[in-house]
């Protein structure tokens, strides 16, 4: 699964897609969106914060790093809270504002993110 690290507000965060599957038998794998804030080891023992995690439905979307803005969904300027713009169409997100970085949407803004 993708791995996407990106520098939010001068805080580094991260986003993952993963699979978990209940220890019921018979239960099937989901897959969940999961936002870290990478604070350290002096915040936290394992080094990030867990900001978001969400299981994804049907109504998840992707990222949409270099897509063009619309300006449609943009709650302030440069800002879409709908939307991700540091991960590409294979990272899934939960819809709304779920999660903390990604949304600024000024051009090229994301590039130099893993």
């Amino acid at each position: 699964m993708p791995v996407v690290m990106m520098p939010e507000s001068g805080r580094l965060y991260t986003h993952v897609n993963f699979t978990a599957r209940s220890s019921k038998e018979g239960s099937k794998e989901q897959l969940f969106f999961a936002e870290l804030y990478n604070c350290g080891k002096r915040r936290a023992p394992g080094g990030f914060l867990v900001t978001c995690c969400e299981p994804l439905g049907s109504d998840s979307t992707v990222g949409h790093k270099g897509f063009q803005v619309d300006g449609a969904s943009a709650l302030r300027k440069n800002v879409d809270f709908a939307r991700c713009f540091a991960c590409g169409l294979v990272t899934r997100h939960p819809r709304g504002e779920k999660y903390i970085a990604g949304h600024c949407n000024v051009p090229h803004i994301y590039t130099s993110t893993c």
